[in-house]
């Protein structure tokens, strides 16, 4: 019996994708409801707490409801399908918390907020982002960029990232590509920029886990896939901008390394934002099989930390590594990424 009910309570709540009509003004009336009301907002969007409307609000919560933002528990009372953030004047929609299957959409965390403050390309710029996720970080390069494809292995991730740039359209069309990080572009020219922010946990072997964060034994298997053919997408004089997590020891990290070997001409740029103590990170996968024996790997190959690093790498310039310890903006980010929660 105890099983039974604690499947229950455990079970994922699983929503559509929202959906939004052709020239949706979701955003617009997104914007109005945080602007005007944003106590009530972060209540239902970002706490997901079930809201009574009060009746000027009504007009937005039926628009609501029809894209598939919020649902409708008893009359007057909405409970949200999403988390949706207000992030550099966009509304980024993603999964609930709750949603447990491997499928989620991840909530945008300091990583997005931090990406989107170095997004910095030049007008004209032909852009790639692999491992798109909601799409918020292609919502921003479609501002700038001459044009933009984006690949994702997930079909709901696509999903959420149409959704995403549908509502907040920049200059040019996004490309939303379904597959394994180049697999679906084809014969293409390469790429003036090429971002990524892919899966980067530690996960013991046969483990489950979210697609968005399962980065293999040591967190950079699909980084290292990416390593292997990336150089040859990038155009001269360009640039590959990624943030991932990794092991290394007390004082570097091994995706340094990783893009040492991938581009030995490149000047590449590790800003060092985080750090954890290897076991905090290890922590969730206590209880699998095996993870006695997997830590121990991990341990003898000399990690002892696990790295949130953002990297650049760009063609042009002396080959050479630069650490930064970003301390301002990481504050700054870390701020933000607080109101959140």
């Amino acid at each position: 019996m105890w099983d039974k009910l604690k499947g229950k309570l455990t079970a994922s709540t699983r929503y559509p994708a929202p959906r939004a009509d052709k020239g949706s003004t979701l955003r617009d009336q997104l914007e109005e409801f945080y602007v005007q009301q944003e106590r009530r907002f972060v209540q239902l969007f970002l706490h997901g707490k079930p809201l009574a409307t009060k009746p000027d609000e009504q007009e937005w919560f039926t628009d609501f409801e029809r894209a598939g933002l919020v649902n409708v528990k008893t009359a007057g009372l909405y409970a949200p399908c999403v988390r949706v953030f207000p992030i550099q004047g966009a509304m980024i929609a993603t999964d609930l918390g709750s949603h447990r299957d491997a499928d989620q959409v991840f909530s945008l965390m300091f990583e997005q907020i931090y990406i989107a403050r170095q997004l910095d390309i030049p007008a004209g710029t032909r852009a790639l982002e692999l491992c798109v996720g909601s799409g918020v970080n292609s919502v921003f390069l479609s501002d700038t960029a001459s044009s933009v494809a984006a690949v994702d292995i997930s079909p709901r991730a696509l999903e959420f990232a149409r959704f995403n740039i549908d509502i907040n359209p920049g200059n040019v069309p996004v490309d939303l590509l379904e597959g394994s990080l180049f697999e679906p572009l084809g014969a293409t020219e390469p790429f003036d920029y090429i971002l990524a922010n892919p899966p980067f946990e530690p996960v013991p072997p046969g483990a489950d886990h979210f697609h968005h964060s399962h980065g293999g034994e040591d967190g950079l298997d699909v980084v290292r896939e990416m390593l292997e053919t990336l150089p040859k997408h990038l155009a001269p004089g360009g640039r590959f901008d990624m943030f991932t997590w990794s092991p290394g020891d007390d004082d570097n990290s091994v995706v340094a390394k990783l893009l040492r070997q991938a581009f030995p001409e490149g000047r590449i740029e590790i800003h060092r934002v985080d750090d954890r103590p290897l076991d905090d990170r290890l922590k969730p996968f206590r209880s699998a099989k095996g993870y006695a024996a997997w830590r121990q790997r991990l341990i003898d190959a000399g990690y002892t930390t696990i790295w949130g690093v953002y990297t650049r790498v760009t063609l042009e310039g002396p080959a050479e590594t630069v650490v930064l310890d970003n301390i301002d903006e990481v504050d700054a980010c870390i701020a933000i990424a607080r109101e959140w929660r």
